[in-house]
């Protein structure tokens, strides 16, 4: 099970939060004091969006992982898109456990009118589930440090 965490939730758990992005950030997005600022502000304002995911098998439920999405619009067509820019599982997943969280971001983009749901990873794991649900693998995102 999937839930959106509230503003309050987001403060409450901030360092956990935290923990999070620092582990999982993708190599193009900067890990700093002022970046965590900004995600902070964004979740809070819900620009930003945090997600645990919850073993509904357990009483009460654990936590079994957290992900991060954000509105963006591609700077040239002004395309809107839901991106997954953080993700982290406490253990192994299996498949229906993303299966689950995928259909759950997709009708939250959908409800936002956006375009598509989009991903960064370099986890071969992700990339086989992905493909497994009808995800489109073929762009892959090049960066140089600069």
């Amino acid at each position: 099970m999937l839930i959106r965490l509230t503003d309050k939730q987001v403060s409450t758990y901030w360092e956990d939060v935290k923990a999070h992005v620092r582990y999982s950030l993708p190599v193009h997005m900067e890990f700093n004091d002022k970046a965590m600022s900004n995600i902070l502000d964004d979740l809070i304002k819900g620009d930003t969006q945090c997600w645990v995911g919850l073993d509904k098998d357990k009483d009460p439920p654990d936590p079994v992982c957290m992900i991060l999405t954000a509105f963006s619009t591609e700077y040239a067509t002004k395309t809107k898109n839901l991106v997954i820019f953080s993700f982290s599982a406490y253990s192994h997943l299996v498949d229906e456990v993303y299966a689950e969280g995928i259909q759950v971001l997709k009708q939250f983009a959908a409800k936002n009118k956006c375009h598509r749901l989009i991903a960064y990873t370099q986890i071969p794991r992700i990339l086989d589930v992905a493909k497994k649900l009808d995800g489109d693998i073929s762009t892959t995102l090049l960066s140089w440090e600069v």
